[in-house]
């Protein structure tokens, strides 16, 4: 046999004995995206939603969904905290779907859903219904519930009295979406001044209905009317969101509100 007939021979077979070692490399590995749903109860403290592990060539996504029942409109207070990051985080959707997509479980988006990203400590209101929650790596979730009143204080003849340099919360939800009327009273001479966390949602009567012009005090979050008004009965007006907003979705934030 000819040397270069040789040559040629050997550079073969040691090609072929090195494709069981390339063929590892080169292949793609194997993918597997599995989910589950675990009920989530308040005060319940949960981890993240997202494991991974890897065998036998195949690496292996597991997703953990926790799901809430709520079977009355209310409250949920998130706290959601990491040894990792200052910015531990969250996401809520009315939709397994949804979120099953947002992993890559499925490939197929929903064609109807609605999500709220959550960090470190929030509150939203929702209506009574099935919610699902994805708690990001390195997290820790909890929440609890507080149940919605529907107080029916829609107009002025049925406003609330409430008392100067005390905050309440107003629980708007999709289904008690409607303006809130809140009566005050003044012994003296002098601007009124109110905070809240949406003060454009926010105006003031007197009693004769009619609505008086307020400014800015401050910062975005205080306004007060723009002159002194007498001593007597004032409300104040909690528009819906619906006056504000093309439409509403399933998770509101509720409003803080403080006078004085």
């Amino acid at each position: 046999m000819k040397k270069r007939t040789r040559r040629i021979l050997t550079l073969v077979l040691a090609v072929m004995m090195l494709l069981p070692v390339l063929a590892p490399i080169t292949a793609q590995a194997a993918v597997s995206k599995s989910s589950t749903v675990k009920a989530l109860s308040p005060g319940n403290t949960v981890g993240q939603s997202y494991y991974y592990s890897y065998s036998n060539g195949t690496s292996y996504y597991k997703y953990t969904y926790y799901k809430i029942s709520a079977s009355k409109p209310g409250r949920l207070t998130f706290t959601i905290t990491s040894s990792t990051t200052s910015s531990p985080g969250a996401m809520i959707s009315n939709s397994l779907a949804y979120l099953r997509y947002w992993d890559g479980v499925i490939s197929t988006k929903p064609s109807s859903y609605n999500y709220e990203y959550l960090s470190n400590k929030e509150q939203l209101t929702i209506d009574a219904g099935t919610y699902y929650v994805r708690v990001d790596n390195n997290c820790k979730l909890k929440f609890t519930f507080t149940a919605a009143t529907n107080k029916e204080n829609y107009c002025a003849a049925k406003g609330i009295t409430f008392s100067p340099n005390k905050t309440i919360t107003i629980m708007q939800t999709p289904m008690y979406n409607y303006a809130r009327y809140y009566k005050i009273t003044t012994t003296t001479k002098k601007q009124i001044v109110y905070v809240s966390n949406n003060t454009s949602m926010i105006t003031v009567y007197d009693k004769n209905g009619h609505r008086l012009e307020t400014i800015q005090n401050g910062s975005d979050t205080k306004y007060c009317t723009r002159d002194k008004v007498p001593a007597g009965t004032y409300y104040l007006r909690v528009a819906s969101f619906t006056l504000y907003y093309s439409s509403v979705d399933d998770f509101l934030t509720p409003i803080t509100l403080k006078w004085y």
